[in-house]
């Protein structure tokens, strides 16, 4: 089992996800995810590692029948939010808390699934994909995001974690970013694998634009698994901290801006 499976947000982590992290990347990227795929009018929707329902909010601004909904998540606080924020008219939003090799839904239950941002996290690869083919229906379709390499935001935060938290809280802070070491090869063979036709591959390039000031990386850098590990250690080490990521990512200012790249491959494919 990946260490990265137990990737984990305390409740206070996750309401600074929502608040932070999804309106500077999770929400731009979603909208690039649609604007790559088709999304059929009346399609069953599955949101696989929602988090706290940016795709699925952003799903159901786009469509106008009635369509439902799920989001599927192994993280509670995640969820919570998820469900406090639902998804927009017509639509009907559902929240199952469950892991992804064990959903708790029938055979051929969706006509779409998206999973952004999640496979990285799962403890077996294939068997999380054999679960997704199960679920969708005959002639379904499978969208999946992955990170394609650590940004220059991330790798900045390991490197100034490194001498305050040690190794582990640095592997951490890279550990979304580390799945794919090739091109996608790998991942759409292991779709293939799980009964996938023909997976197509596409390359997002999201932005992140964050104020260029130390104050404004504080949220980047507590909504992670390693926020338990800074709030212990005290305002003046988070405070430290983010004075370091702010002196490495100068390269990227752009006036009163961090305009930081990032990279992410999409891998969309039909059941077969």
């Amino acid at each position: 089992m990946r260490a990265d499976s137990d990737y984990q947000l305390s409740d206070r982590a996750a309401e600074t996800y929502e608040a932070k992290k999804v309106p500077a990347i999770f929400a731009p990227l979603a909208e690039q995810t649609l604007d790559a795929v088709a999304l059929p009018e009346g399609a069953r929707v599955l949101d696989i590692a929602c988090g706290t329902g940016v795709v699925s909010r952003a799903v159901g601004a786009r469509l106008t029948r009635p369509s439902p909904i799920t989001g599927l998540d192994l993280n509670a606080g995640m969820l919570r939010i998820a469900a406090r924020e639902g998804v927009p008219p017509p639509h009907e939003g559902r929240w199952a808390e469950a892991p992804v090799d064990a959903m708790p839904f029938k055979a051929g239950s969706f006509d779409l699934a998206f999973c952004q941002q999640g496979i990285q996290f799962f403890p077996e690869t294939a068997g999380a994909l054999a679960e997704m083919r199960r679920v969708l229906a005959p002639g379904g379709r499978l969208v999946l995001t992955v990170w394609a390499g650590v940004p220059p935001l991330f790798d900045a935060i390991a490197e100034a974690l490194l001498p305050v938290l040690g190794a582990e809280a640095a592997r951490t802070a890279r550990a979304p970013f580390t799945f794919i070491a090739d091109d996608g090869t790998a991942l759409a063979r292991l779709v293939a694998e799980a009964g996938f036709a023909a997976p197509r591959r596409a390359v997002l390039r999201p932005t992140r634009r964050l104020d260029a000031t130390p104050e404004a990386l504080v949220p980047e850098i507590l909504a992670s698994p390693n926020e338990p590990l800074l709030s212990a250690a005290g305002p003046a080490a988070i405070a430290a901290l983010s004075e370091a990521v702010h002196d490495a990512l100068q390269p990227f200012r752009a006036g009163e801006a961090l305009v930081l790249p990032q990279e992410a491959l999409l891998l969309e494919a039909r059941c077969a």
